[in-house]
């Protein structure tokens, strides 16, 4: 029986959300949010008014002090409160202005500043904002007083709803993404029953991507690794199956795989290249043809090699080393197509350099095509979801506990099961 494997987890169907739920608590986003509508202190009160205002509004813990309606300095509970403790100090500033004892100079901003400018304000006050707070005025009027507190509070959720919100955007990406290779595994296990697919992006969603269709000539496929990983790759993924999809529908490119490779080189340069200004973005990536009796395979590759697997012998079938769609690929650029003659029972492996440039083992060193060309040829007649099993059981303890470091792709495939 066919299998595919996706590793990456599957986000719930449906569109994503880009809002909080009904009554849920809002986010700040300008100054205003994060106010609070404190009575100011006029600066012709005296400091012993001060203490006394303090005392009986034990709530106030910041108090703007206007000067002819402007916003002069802030009175700090805690600061004021250990000054006024002093001995003496009663005596010498009880009668005087509260402007003594205010902070002058405090930041003032509008109340419409939004949240991230206020911030950036705020790092270049220095500790001031975070301990002394901030005044907000509207119109030119005061407004009422922020705290520092507040202000890392608003950042914090602001950073939590931008993650929130790039996190749906994801687990939207990639519904998008499986339902667009969700025909190609469809016609890969219809096509070739004895079939296993490895899938596996390093993130939610990835640059690797395969496009499997029927054609009157036999089946067309390909296995595409796309530049980057993560959202870009998976927009390249996009791109690139768009273009294989065009490819594919013509019988007569479908049965070239090169041609079908010449196809996809000028589609990617032709949407992201801009006048004479070109890009490194494009894409490695392996095109097959099989034949209706499933007798003869045709593959054209840039940069991703072919294992064939028959009568206990292992073919490695070569990659063109130009990649596809990049700017350093000439626009005259071709890949041949090597026809290989199958036998009864011949398994065909292909896998990205997720998997062979994976560093791992006890030197630190990357898999390697020669461990996938020994694997193959010690796993005998095994049968393409056993040889898959072998192969992602030895890769597992060969990474151990190496991170992940790209989108990851296996294909095998028996087309003529051995009697």
């Amino acid at each position: 029986m066919p299998t595919t494997d996706e590793a990456a987890p599957r986000p719930a169907a449906g569109p994503a959300t880009s809002r909080r739920d009904a009554g849920s608590e809002q986010v700040a986003r300008v100054a205003r949010d994060v106010m609070q509508p404190i009575p100011p202190i006029p600066s012709d009160t005296t400091n012993d008014g001060v203490r006394e205002i303090l005392a009986r509004h034990p709530e106030i813990s910041l108090a703007a002090v206007l000067d002819g309606g402007r916003p002069a300095g802030v009175i700090h509970r805690h600061a004021f409160m250990e000054t006024y403790a002093r001995p003496f100090a009663r005596d010498l500033y009880g009668k005087k202005s509260c402007t003594t004892l205010m902070r002058a100079d405090p930041l003032v901003v509008d109340a419409e500043m939004s949240i991230a400018e206020l911030a950036r304000l705020a790092i270049a006050r220095g500790s001031q904002v975070l301990e002394h707070g901030f005044v907000v005025t509207s119109a030119g009027a005061y407004a009422g007083i922020g705290l520092g507190s507040a202000l890392v509070a608003a950042l914090s959720a602001l950073e939590e709803e931008r993650s929130r919100q790039l996190q749906e955007s994801v687990n939207y990406a990639s519904t998008i993404q499986r339902a667009m290779l969700a025909s190609s595994t469809e016609v890969l296990a219809r096509a070739l029953p004895d079939s296993s697919l490895l899938w596996e992006p390093r993130d939610l969603v990835g640059g690797d991507c395969y496009c499997f269709r029927e054609v009157p000539s036999g089946l067309a496929g390909a296995v595409l690794d796309c530049t980057g990983h993560g959202v870009p790759g998976a927009l390249m993924t996009c791109i690139a199956l768009a273009a294989v999809e065009r490819a594919f529908g013509d019988p007569a490119v479908a049965e070239d795989p090169g041609l079908v490779l010449s196809r996809l080189d000028a589609a990617i340069k032709a949407t992201l290249r801009h006048g004479d200004a070109g890009t490194h973005d494009g894409l490695d990536g392996l095109v097959f043809h099989l034949s209706r009796d499933r007798a003869e395979l045709r593959i054209a590759s840039a940069r991703i090699p072919a294992f064939v697997r028959s009568g206990g012998t292992v073919q490695l079938v070569p990659a063109t080393r130009a990649s596809v769609g990049t700017a350093l690929t000439p626009d005259q650029q071709t890949w041949p197509a090597a026809t290989i003659p199958l036998a009864p029972g011949a398994l065909v492996a292909i896998a990205t350099d997720g998997f062979t440039d994976q560093i791992g083992g006890p030197r630190k060193i990357a898999y390697g095509k020669r461990r996938l060309f020994a694997l193959l040829g010690g796993t005998g007649r095994l049968d393409a979801a056993a040889t898959a099993a072998a192969f992602r059981n030895e890769h597992q303890a060969w990474q151990a506990d190496e991170p992940r470091r790209d989108d990851a792709t296996f294909l095998a495939f028996t087309p003529r099961p051995a009697p």
